[in-house]
């Protein structure tokens, strides 16, 4: 494997088309060195159909739009890195978000992404900025300066150590 190997994807904003992050997604991890792997690509792949699934339903919430994708395959130490950036207008503090109730029928996206990725980083289009690591609590971050400024835009980025 090379150091770092990307793909970067822009898509419309609807769920037909997520079917094709998710072959990519499986693509470049079928390369990699992965512990459990049917389980791994399995589980990223859920996590970023939510984070898309959130973006399209809820930042974009019916307008046409774009979500552009980078995926990363890293390695030093091995992991598999999403970046999303969206323009949709709605953004929200994701410290916000209640842990559904077994009898939710919808609002499980932020609690699956949680469980199933590594490191979280959700900076909105008002320069607010969150982090947050498997399973714990979201904090805010006053410094971004090592973050990339999304300029108007919605950024996520899920990390999992592979």
């Amino acid at each position: 494997m090379n150091p770092n190997e990307n793909i970067h994807i822009d898509l419309p904003a609807t769920h037909k088309y997520l079917n094709v992050l998710s072959a990519s997604i499986q693509e470049m991890l079928a390369r990699a060195e992965i512990r459990d792997e049917n389980i791994t690509i399995y589980s990223i792949q859920l996590a970023v159909q939510e984070a898309c699934t959130n973006i399209i339903d809820h930042a974009y919430a019916g307008a046409n739009g774009r979500i552009a994708i980078t995926l990363t395959l890293a390695s030093q130490p091995n992991r598999f890195i999403i970046e999303s950036r969206d323009t949709g207008t709605h953004t929200h503090d994701p410290s916000q978000i209640d842990e559904p109730s077994p009898y939710d029928t919808r609002g499980r996206g932020w609690f699956l992404i949680r469980k199933l990725m590594d490191e979280i980083t959700y900076h909105s289009r008002e320069s607010l900025v969150w982090k947050c690591k498997t399973n714990g609590p979201w904090k805010i971050i006053k410094d971004t300066s090592s973050l990339p400024a999304p300029e108007g835009h919605n950024y996520l980025r899920l990390v999992k150590h592979l």
